[in-house]
């Protein structure tokens, strides 16, 4: 009750600990998931990589598919793409394959950080990018390459 009274006052990095948090343990609080998704939208401008990667992560979680927001999410991914490090990078994909979002301008951009930065991703980051992209029979191949 304390978040949702307060949650106007919440800035990006709150909103966004508070919807990984909720996600993982499996809160299903609509008023408080609502508002969270609400503000997400307002101030996502204000959002750094990894605000936006643990919003998606929630989201699909949670297996909310709000729209809107996924759709505001992938545009402020694209622009701050140079910014995500490989857990932000597999972590977005994951989610929106997860949601099953087709959204191939933020694949792409995905897909060029990811191959930038391919030497610095662990085990999970590998395998959760490869089925995210199996999930749309995206054939990236420059990509699967990469992560064979």
């Amino acid at each position: 009750a304390a978040a949702l009274a307060r949650i106007r006052d919440f800035d990006a990095q709150a909103i966004s600990n508070t919807a990984w948090a909720v996600a993982k343990v499996g809160c299903r609080d609509a008023p408080l998931i609502a508002a969270l998704a609400a503000q997400a939208l307002i101030k996502l401008g204000t959002f750094e990589a990894q605000g936006l990667s643990n919003t998606a992560w929630a989201l699909a979680t949670l297996m909310l598919v709000d729209q809107p927001l996924l759709h505001a999410i992938s545009s402020a991914s694209i622009r701050l793409i140079s910014n995500y490090m490989p857990q932000e990078l597999a972590n977005t994909a994951w989610a929106f394959a997860k949601i099953m979002l087709r959204d191939a301008p933020l694949f792409n951009a995905l897909s060029a950080a990811s191959l930038r930065t391919m030497t610095s991703f662990d085990c999970q980051e590998l395998s959760n990018t490869a089925w995210a992209y199996a999930v749309f029979g995206y054939m990236d191949t420059p990509l699967l390459n990469a992560i064979a």
